[in-house]
């Protein structure tokens, strides 16, 4: 039997179910691949088989951070039959189709299937994309009427998730989480929905719930938690909308007691959106070379702000009415009442 899970234009199917996230309605013995399918083959192994399986590799990346003992948290190889080897220190390897067609998914001790889980749909579903020529932010997008949306970008720890939630706690409906995926057509660029789940830090669900722990962990090694929107009764979109502006999260706070929204000229958005792509495309200049000219087109077609948040004191549903109260200025052909 197959599982199909459908997000950002793809319908992965899955030898066994997924944590975290639903399966398609129609999900049914005998779904067929389509262009946009992806087969993923889930399965435990040995120490010694991953070990076996590195054999002649040709690594093109490893991240500089490392454990304790000097391994990568993360690598990237090519292999003898040019699949891509993705790597990570728990002992969780990812074996990808170069034409992203196929992942082939293995994990030992201390790794676990809803680690392995948490990194296919996120950092490896991110590759995926990008070897089909697709481009993907890091960043967070809700819908702010019937017809546009908005992207948050910023770097790990910039609020993305925390303000899409508060977002949703308003009546707009969430699109995507950490990761946007773009389409561009002749009309601009298109926004794909994800799977409808948040992954949150147990301080951005206590500010939101109010309980660090009413959400239920990524897996029994992380202590991030995740939160199915529907199950919430929050709003979570199904159709991909035109993306309308980009709202950059900046770490830096403003100096004041307010919050502090200003526009960014070309050559630093080009920058801001560079530093802000998603998926573990560091070894390819040549599609590196091809994304710069789709964040080009980007950065003069759509609105382009960045967010400076006070050091202290301001809650993400104020974060939310800031950037509602900049679009009525800097956009207003978008309604933004949720």
């Amino acid at each position: 039997m197959s599982f199909r899970y459908s997000a950002f234009g793809l319908d992965l199917i899955c030898d066994r179910p997924l944590p975290h996230v639903d399966a398609s309605e129609d999900a049914e013995e005998g779904y067929g691949p389509s262009a946009g399918s992806v087969a993923v083959s889930l399965s435990p192994w040995s120490a010694a088989e991953a070990e076996r399986a590195a054999d002649g590799d040709h690594l093109l990346y490893r991240s500089r951070l490392t454990t304790e003992d000097g391994c990568p948290l993360v690598a990237v190889a090519r292999r003898r039959d040019r699949t891509l080897a993705v790597r990570y220190a728990d002992g969780t390897s990812f074996f990808l189709a170069a034409d992203g067609s196929r992942i082939d998914v293995r994990w030992h001790a201390p790794s676990n299937l809803r680690d392995a889980a948490t990194y296919l749909l996120g950092p490896i579903l991110g590759l995926i994309l990008r070897l089909r020529g697709v481009v993907t932010l890091h960043a967070s997008a809700v819908v702010v009427d019937d017809h546009a949306a908005i992207a948050l970008a910023g770097q790990a720890g910039a609020g993305k998730s925390t303000t899409a939630a508060a977002f949703a706690q308003h009546g707009f409906p969430i699109l995507s989480d950490d990761m946007t995926v773009l389409r561009e057509d002749a009309d601009g660029f298109m926004v794909e929905p994800d799977f409808g789940v948040l992954k949150l830090w147990p301080q951005a669900s206590q500010l939101l719930l109010g309980g660090a722990d009413l959400l239920p962990h990524l897996s029994p090694t992380w202590d991030k938690r995740y939160l199915n929107l529907r199950s919430f009764g929050l709003p979570a979109a199904r159709q991909a909308r035109p993306l309308a502006a980009i709202y950059l999260l900046d770490r830096e706070p403003a100096p004041g007691a307010n919050p502090e929204i200003d526009g960014l000229r070309r050559l630093p958005a080009l920058m801001a959106l560079l530093v802000n792509t998603y998926g573990l495309m560091h070894f390819d200049r040549d599609r590196q070379a091809q994304e710069l000219d789709v964040l080009a087109r980007l950065a003069t077609r759509v609105l382009l702000r960045r967010v400076r948040r006070p050091a202290r004191g301001l809650a993400p549903p104020q974060v939310v009415e800031t950037i509602l109260s900049d679009l009525t200025v800097h956009a207003p052909a978008i309604p933004t009442a949720g």
